[in-house]
């Protein structure tokens, strides 16, 4: 019986020395704005190189700037300047290769955050929306997968985006003015939701 015990002990030790993870917390974003979704990462080793498909549902997506020609996404603490991210967008699936673009790098550690994602949620939508990363794969410095990464599902909970206190704007009776979601007047340095000539935009 003592055998037994200290065996599933080391059972569990191993185990806590071999998690290997992602990780999403769910998210609450009101219709018609963004919000930002962190994808965690956990693992035994050091890592150089990842690959995963982001499944949104419908009505929500990851923003596109045709300017920058760049998605709405920003590098976790996990990665630096001399990695790239490149995605393939297919209806509302993201798939996701993050890579190191010269020899040396490596992730910065072997947990933390890996990505942040802006998600745009449509006018109109409501309710809680199911959304899920899979087909993960990580590669170690060696280039070998690291096994045991499972599927990630997590929730975007929407809400209906109410605005109160403002009464059909027009370009030609605000000239231009930004109101916050109080309908009150604000500054160009005003950070937030803001409702300009009937549209609204979130500045950060």
């Amino acid at each position: 019986m003592k055998r037994i015990f200290t065996i599933a002990l080391a059972l569990i030790a191993v185990m806590g020395v071999n998690a290997q993870s992602l990780s999403v917390d769910n998210i609450n974003i009101a219709a018609g704005t963004t919000g930002e979704v962190a994808i965690k990462f956990e693992a035994p080793v050091d890592c150089k190189a990842l690959q995963m498909t982001v499944s949104l549902p419908e009505g929500v997506e990851i923003p596109y700037n045709e300017d920058d020609e760049e998605y709405g996404i920003e590098y976790g603490d996990l990665l630096h300047k001399k990695y790239s991210v490149d995605i393939n967008k297919k209806d509302n699936t993201y798939k996701f290769l993050v890579y190191r673009n010269v020899k040396e790098p490596k992730f910065e550690a072997k947990e933390g955050t890996l990505l942040i994602l802006t998600l745009s949620v449509a006018d109109g939508l409501t309710g809680v929306l199911d959304a899920s990363i899979k087909d993960i794969t990580v590669n170690d410095l060696a280039s070998k997968p690291v096994e045991g990464f499972a599927d990630v599902e997590f929730k975007i909970g929407v809400t209906e985006d109410v605005v109160t206190g403002i009464n059909s704007i027009n370009a030609e009776e605000n000239d231009g003015a930004a109101y916050n979601l109080a309908g009150q007047k604000v500054g160009k340095n005003y950070k937030g939701i803001v409702v300009k000539n009937g549209k609204k935009t979130l500045v950060k």
